[in-house]
């Protein structure tokens, strides 16, 4: 008793012995005293001390500090028993949990994760930091989970929305997981800029063809995906769909991204390299037929079958110059005294005729000149100034 009529608790601090023989504890991990001793005081057994010790080695050694005391050993894979862990579950939850600001709170972490229902495995794709997929708490992980969600479409999900004006993305998530809805509609839904609300009403459609031409009228009234985001959205979907994406309803469509953007510039500039500038419609100038402003009706007709000539070389050049076929081409004589010859996701390369002052005969395939590149792009003549 005390003095103020209150019991006080009786505290008792226990000193514990070393371990007097050591020969028991070691073995193929534990190879001196003071190894043995520090396991021993943190309730390891001499059985299981060889294991453990390798595995609290493994947790707390760094470049930084390649011979950890061993205090420190036995403390965090004290821990790690504790929470409900055998040697090996240990490494493969720490592997599956590679970002955590103390390390001692990793095994309470683990701990939650499994008893969610969730494996070292199926927590490690929902806990990927850095990777292509975003991290989800053990919260939405496992209501995504449980509705059959998978982690790339939990990502998709967040990346869809970033075009709409979403203010709390937590509630957005719980909306939409609260309508029942399936994933993939889910996400055709969010592409398309439709409210929680509004899809329990359009997925009770049967009319699906209708639904579909809906959802692709709205898609097109809202603004781009920002392409950084859109190069995020692609490589997700080829992650988990592969270079053939069935189940996603949008994976065939590809979003244009930064990638695309980049890739087009380089790609242009090597046409340009190759043909010069385009003009207002996107053709390069390839090959020029001249003939006299003096031939008569069978000098131009010779000049058109020139031309039709022309745009076939041109074809063979282009193939060349960038690793098409030859049948790929698809020429267009459509218009009077000029052909284009274009490739599938390639540049289109015109073959134009002019008109000199010369002799009736003179006829002649050419390169096109300096200043006929300049004028056909429509660009400002070096002789300007400008």
């Amino acid at each position: 008793m005390t003095a103020g009529g209150k019991d006080q608790a009786e505290y008792r601090v226990v000193f514990l012995d070393p371990v007097d023989d050591a020969e028991p504890w070691l073995g193929e991990h534990i190879t001196k005293h003071g190894q043995a001793d520090a396991m021993w005081r943190a309730g390891f057994s001499s059985d299981e001390a060889n294991d453990w010790y390798a595995v609290g080695r493994w947790l707390v050694r760094t470049e930084e500090n390649p011979e950890p005391a061993d205090v420190d050993v036995a403390a965090i894979a004290q821990v790690w028993k504790i929470a409900g862990f055998t040697p090996a579950e240990t490494r493969a939850w720490r592997n599956a949990i590679t970002e955590h600001d103390d390390p001692y709170d990793v095994p309470l972490t683990a701990r939650s994760w499994r008893a969610a229902g969730f494996t070292a495995d199926e927590a490690h794709t929902w806990l990927r930091p850095g990777s292509v997929f975003s991290d989800e708490t053990l919260e939405f992980a496992t209501l995504f989970a449980n509705q059959g969600w998978y982690v790339g479409e939990s990502s998709l999900l967040w990346l869809l929305s970033t075009r709409l004006d979403i203010d709390d993305l937590d509630a957005y998530k719980r909306a939409w997981l609260d309508t029942g809805i399936d994933s993939v509609s889910v996400l055709d839904f969010i592409k398309a800029g439709v409210t929680p609300e509004e899809a329990k009403v359009l997925y009770q459609l049967r009319n699906r063809e209708h639904l579909e031409s809906e959802l692709r009228a709205r898609e097109a009234d809202l603004p781009p995906i920002d392409p950084s985001w859109a190069a995020w959205i692609n490589h997700i979907v080829y992650v988990m769909c592969g270079e053939e994406p069935g189940f996603l309803p949008f994976a065939f469509e590809h979003v244009r991204d930064s990638h695309d953007i980049a890739n087009e510039a380089r790609q242009h500039a090597d046409w340009a390299d190759l043909y010069g500038q385009p003009n207002s419609e996107g053709v390069y100038l390839g090959r020029v037929v001249e003939f006299s402003a003096d031939s008569n009706e069978d000098g131009w007709t010779y000049a058109d079958m020139m031309v039709t000539s022309a745009a076939d070389d041109v074809a063979q050049r282009v193939a060349s110059d960038l690793g098409y076929e030859t049948h790929q081409a698809v020429i267009d004589n459509s218009r009077g005294g000029r052909a284009v010859v274009s490739f599938p996701d390639g540049p289109s390369v015109a073959v134009i005729q002019t008109t000199v002052e010369a002799k009736p005969w003179h006829r002649e395939t050419r390169d096109p000149t300096d200043e006929e590149l300049t004028r056909w792009a429509s660009l400002p003549s070096p002789a300007s100034g400008s």
